[in-house]
């Protein structure tokens, strides 16, 4: 079970990415879209994520205009409070 600073911190993550989705859905008109890159469960050790190759590869075919950064790494992968 998570404890309740790492549930808001959780929670906190979710509305930030909730919040920046719903933005760049009201843009829509606008011809903007939104495409997710997650590496969940890959370790931030390493840049060899496949899903982060794939944001670099999308980035230098010029399929993307903006990217929105939810940084959440250094908090879960150095908190004490994780279960083990």
């Amino acid at each position: 079970m998570l404890n309740g600073a790492l549930a808001a911190h959780i929670a906190g993550d979710f509305d930030q990415s909730e919040a920046c989705v719903a933005f760049i859905e009201s843009q829509r008109h606008e011809g903007w879209a939104c495409t997710h890159y997650d590496d969940g469960g890959y370790s931030g050790a390493t840049l060899e994520l496949p899903t982060l190759k794939r944001l670099f590869a999308d980035i230098a075919a010029g399929r993307l205009d903006c990217v929105v950064i939810i940084n959440s790494i250094g908090s879960r992968s150095h908190s004490p409070t994780l279960p083990k």
